[in-house]
């Protein structure tokens, strides 16, 4: 299976993970500052610091459940890791839409659902070429639609319309009888 690769994810900076940090240095900083001497007084649940300490946790915790997304886009599907880590292979064909959403990701609709990646540097060009993939499906399938139904006739329209013309004394019963012959392979 040769397939080409179109594009492939870049991560950008989590700021959760930025700004997690920060705050949790801020909560030490100020317990430094406020001349208190352990941590243990920073955890007291009227103190600003404690407040710092407890969302950098949450920051934290953020960040590092959208930290490992990738996606790489092919040829023929869309592979790589969503939110949590989880392992996604979408094959071109069971893609319906695309989108994009803060912060900085990337959404992949299929039937069975939605795939998000986030923290992607180059999310407009991941959009594009899936949406370009779509757009080119969708322009093949619509001459497929339309040479199939200009060709699919059945045999038993054609022998009706070979009746027609016997009955209208166009062709003969000869003729009519081995163009019936033809259409049912006797």
């Amino acid at each position: 299976m040769n397939e080409h690769v179109l594009a492939k994810s870049i991560k950008a900076k989590n700021y959760f993970i930025v700004a997690g940090l920060v705050l949790f240095f801020a909560g030490f900083l100020i317990c430094e500052l406020g001349g208190m001497d352990s941590i243990v007084y920073c955890i007291y649940p009227w103190a600003i610091s404690f407040y710092y300490v407890w969302l950098s946790v949450i920051l934290l915790i953020i960040g590092i459940i959208y930290n490992g997304t990738e996606i790489v886009i092919t040829d023929k599907r869309a592979y790589g890791k969503s939110l949590f880590g989880k392992l996604v292979d979408l094959p071109l064909d069971s893609i319906s839409a695309v989108g994009s959403f803060w912060p900085k990701g990337v959404s992949i609709s299929t039937s069975s659902g939605r795939v998000s990646f986030s923290f992607i540097k180059n999310r407009n060009e991941i959009h594009k070429c899936v949406s370009d993939l779509l757009i080119e499906r969708q322009s093949r399938n619509g001459t497929n639609t339309i040479i199939q139904n200009e060709y699919s006739r059945s045999d038993a329209d054609e022998l009706k319309k070979f009746r027609e013309l016997l009955d209208t004394g166009v062709i003969t019963q000869e003729e009519f009888d081995a163009k019936k012959k033809k259409l049912l392979g006797l």
